[in-house]
């Protein structure tokens, strides 16, 4: 649940009240339930915060029908039948609104991947998205013959080709079907690519290259690097850094071998004629220190990504300018989602110090980390294309992190479907709680790739989602710089070093400043009640401008 029950004090702080109020969640998030005739339907609140609650349910003309957390329902006509939920604590009151719709029927939904590939030998678990799926018959096909009858089917074959899965759904109202490609390819062979072709990087800028390896049969391999086809001798690491000594383009090779098995990428750095102090953009008197532009918003599927409802990527960036300048929220979604921004000036990077903030919703059980990458206008034409720099954070030298993982979400067949999700490890999954697939996304799938990192959600008398030490938007870290509690979930900044910028080798870059700022989900996690885990993004601040033109050089 998110809400916004604050206010400023003189510094652009968030003050919170002292005092906790109850919250209501419903296990479905929204609400509103669907039953058939003559059937129940029971509903089961959490309520959080409450201190000796009494609870009330109240039927739409104010008579009381419950008094225990649960309510059982059941009609023998259809219609929408509204119920309010009262909790009556010794720290508040609290009415939430029910709706259930009783319905004659009941059909089962059915959502599958278009395709997947796997390669011989190799299994696959295929998870489908099914609406109205409880009791109901399942029938798994290939190539029309029957293999299975459990809600998920494990594939393997031992011979390449394209397979047909469909799977039929059956509930006493009736069925419903969904087919699936299933592409296999002989045993992967290793594969050894750069992320781009080309990147350019200021005169006396060392870069750190690192090639994306996969289908490595040992750990055992070996690394050759060159430039312009001259070897490097000293240069035997899965990492190359590599300075440029004069003006313009050089091309950068990896060889990587694994047995017999040698494969090759190479990417274009080109130096440019300038220095990183050329392109700094000083602030001024009438530099803005909260106000940024949105160059880009592309969250995954989730719950509230509806709240941006523009059909191209131009009008979605307006939407989402417009809210995080307002101290609204920017949902990103499930794992992956992003958006990207930029100041009107350059962000200073103080010795020692913070040098901005970026506000989430975070509070003790409530945490959705975002991880948060640096760039500098290197090229200098006011655009984030350069070279993207991730902040370290306490999770970055640990080995559960994933680097380079990716998901690719695919658009659902109706709305309100569970959107299916398939990554870079050919594992699949859902988001169940009435995701939205961003309605300027035109593909039929989409592809996002960053750090993951590994979910801290637990479900115990309530759900949570623990935090990480420091280092991540919307997390309740040490880098909060206060110790109040933020009960009520509203806007509260995290702060961030521009000095934890560092190589995909993890070490540091050392930049000057930085232009432009991406905060990306970092986690792939539901969390029951409260839907996918879900960076949400309120605002930033260049916070080396909170003493305005004293900071200013």
């Amino acid at each position: 649940m998110l809400s916004i029950l604050c206010a400023c004090n003189k510094d652009g702080e968030i003050e919170v009240p002292e005092t906790k109020e109850p919250q209501v969640v419903f296990e479905n998030g929204t609400g509103v339930y669907q039953v058939k005739v003559m059937k129940s339907v029971t509903v089961t609140p959490t309520v959080i915060d409450a201190v000796n609650p009494k609870y009330r349910w109240l039927d739409d003309k104010g008579k009381t029908v419950g008094q225990e957390l649960s309510y059982t329902f059941s009609s023998p006509m259809t219609g929408k039948f509204y119920f309010t939920f009262c909790v009556d604590a010794e720290n508040g009151n609290v009415k939430e609104e029910i709706r259930i719709d009783v319905v004659d029927k009941l059909f089962p939904a059915v959502v599958l991947p278009k395709e997947m590939q796997t390669s011989v030998g190799k299994s696959i678990v295929i998870e489908p998205a099914v609406n109205n799926g409880e009791g109901a018959e399942y029938l798994w096909a290939l190539d029309g013959k029957q293999v299975g009858t459990e809600t998920t089917y494990t594939f393997t074959s031992e011979e390449e080709g394209l397979y047909s899965l469909r799977l039929t759904v059956k509930n006493e109202d009736g069925q419903a079907s969904a087919t699936m490609g299933i592409r296999v390819f002989p045993q992967p062979q290793l594969s050894v690519a750069f992320q781009q072709d080309k990147m350019e990087v200021f005169r006396g800028r060392m870069v750190c290259l690192s090639p994306q390896v996969q289908n490595a049969s040992s750990e055992n391999i070996t690394y050759k690097w060159a430039v312009n086809q001259e070897l490097q001798p000293e240069a035997t690491g899965s990492a190359f850094d590599y300075m440029p000594e004069t003006v313009g383009e050089n091309t950068i090779t990896v060889t990587v071998t694994d047995g017999d098995i040698s494969r090759t990428a190479s990417i274009v750095v080109s130096c440019l004629n300038t220095t990183e102090d050329d392109n700094y953009r000083p602030a001024t008197a009438s530099s803005q220190a909260k106000k940024v532009k949105v160059y880009e918003v592309m969250p995954a599927p989730g719950q509230f990504v509806h709240q941006i409802s523009a059909i191209t990527m131009a009008k979605a960036c307006e939407e989402a300018e417009n809210l995080v300048n307002t101290t609204n929220y920017v949902s990103l979604g499930s794992f992956g989602g992003y958006i990207v921004v930029g100041f009107d000036h350059s962000v200073l990077n103080k010795e020692g110090e913070y040098d901005f903030a970026i506000q989430g919703n975070s509070f003790e059980t409530s945490n959705e980390p975002g991880i948060v990458w640096v760039m500098q206008d290197e090229n200098g034409n006011g655009l984030p294309d350069d070279t993207w720099y991730e902040l370290r954070g306490s999770e970055a030298d640990k080995p559960e992190t994933r680097y380079n993982y990716s998901v690719t979400y695919y658009r659902p067949s109706a709305t309100g479907m569970p959107i299916v999700w398939v990554d870079s490890d050919n594992k699949t999954g859902t988001i169940t709680l009435h995701p939205v697939y961003p309605s300027w996304q035109k593909n039929d799938s989409y592809t996002l790739t960053g750090t993951r990192l590994k979910p801290r959600t637990e479900h115990g008398s309530i759900w949570a989602n623990m935090p990480f030490d420091w280092g991540y938007a919307d997390n309740f870290g040490s880098d909060r710089l206060t110790e109040d509690d933020n009960h009520d979930a509203g806007p509260n900044y995290n702060y961030f070093k521009i000095e934890n910028a560092m190589y995909p080798n993890r070490q540091p870059v050392n930049l000057k400043y930085i232009d432009f700022i991406k905060v990306q989900c970092g986690i792939l996690s539901e969390a029951g009640v409260l839907g996918e885990v879900s960076t949400e993004v309120f605002g930033f601040w260049d916070y080396n401008l909170r003493n305005c033109l004293n900071l200013i050089q």
